[in-house]
């Protein structure tokens, strides 16, 4: 799967999802996003975290679904920067089509 066809699938997923699984969806990536050990790595971890905390409050105050359509693919991102996923199939790396199959297992909930 090539990077814009997953941040496609993704989309879908997130529009398809109802509030209780975004929500669900939400808060388990915020908790992955927001670990002690991304704070030892303080310019891409702390970036994250930062990003993380930002799109799931937005989405809370607001209700607007590309906030956490924002918030999978900075998760995606997370585990790219340390697998280096290929652009032309993104997810043949084993951590990256985990990381896929997570995101579309807690949005088809």
């Amino acid at each position: 799967m090539k990077y814009d066809e997953l941040e496609a699938a993704i989309l879908q997923l997130v529009r398809g999802a109802d509030d209780d699984t975004l929500r669900r969806f939400g808060a388990e990536t915020v908790a992955r996003l927001v670990r002690e050990e991304l704070l030892l790595d303080m310019d891409p971890g702390l970036l994250t975290m930062i990003s993380a905390l930002e799109h799931w409050t937005t989405y809370l105050e607001t209700g607007q679904k590309g906030e956490l359509y924002e918030l999978a693919i900075r998760s995606i991102e997370q585990v790219d920067f340390h697998v280096s996923a290929d652009l032309s199939d993104f997810l043949a790396k084993p951590e990256m089509a985990a990381e896929y199959e997570r995101i579309e297992r807690l949005l088809t909930a």
